[in-house]
């Protein structure tokens, strides 16, 4: 195998080492975007209930 070829390739492993960076990162961003949909489908749950349950606006901020 020549240098250029080895280098090729060295610059394909580089490259795919940032491509697995990237991806890891969006993954992380993506988990913690679900667990804010899931924090905010709960306080609505409860916020709903409220409503139903008795007499106020019952969609108070969440803390």
């Amino acid at each position: 195998m020549d240098l250029s070829a080895i280098r090729a390739i060295e610059g394909m492993q580089a490259d795919l080492r940032h491509a697995a960076r990237e991806v890891r990162r969006i993954i992380r961003r993506q988990r913690e975007q679900l667990s804010e949909n899931e924090r905010v489908l709960e306080w609505a749950k409860k916020a709903m209930q409220r409503d139903r349950d008795g007499p106020g606006w019952g969609f108070r901020a969440p803390s």
